[in-house]
């Protein structure tokens, strides 16, 4: 029986765009898979720093009563980490700037990542990401964002 060839990583797609009233810039590239999104990116006119933000084809089940829960996830054979996202609804964002820059430098090293959280009944799932090709459309996004790249 032969064995499969692995698939390539899905496109990242990258967006870089200027406001054309008020000449803010936008940036973000999106990785998407089985309907669940992670997007790096910046929007000046309503964050002040870049943003990784994962939109989940499932509502996703808040933490307390910050809105925030930990969100288990790990890159390639990596040991597992836990951060806490912010959760709204089908979205969870991580915005602390460390985290947020320490989180995008391992996804542009990493050829997969795998996010575990919890939906609104309590019940675990998992959302894969194949990461292959992101390392120089997140330079990219950073670079516009006013950011280090990663990979610098």
């Amino acid at each position: 029986m032969a064995l499969a060839a692995a698939e390539p990583a899905p496109p990242v797609a990258v967006e870089i765009a200027t406001d054309p009233i008020t000449g803010a810039m936008t940036a973000h590239a999106t990785l998407a898979e089985d309907r669940n999104r992670l997007v790096v990116g910046c929007y000046p006119g309503r964050f002040r720093r870049v943003r990784v933000v994962l939109h989940s084809r499932r509502w996703l089940g808040r933490g307390g009563i910050f809105r925030g829960r930990q969100l288990t996830y790990r890159f390639d054979d990596d040991p597992p980490q836990r951060l806490i996202w912010t959760i709204r609804d089908r979205s969870a964002m991580l915005w602390w700037n460390e985290r947020v820059r320490n989180f995008v430098a391992s996804l542009g090293a990493s050829e997969r990542l795998i996010i575990r959280a919890r939906d609104i009944e309590g019940q675990r799932f998992d959302m894969t990401f194949h990461t292959g090709n992101a390392r120089a459309a997140l330079d990219q996004v950073m670079q516009a964002c006013g950011e280090r790249p990663p990979s610098q």
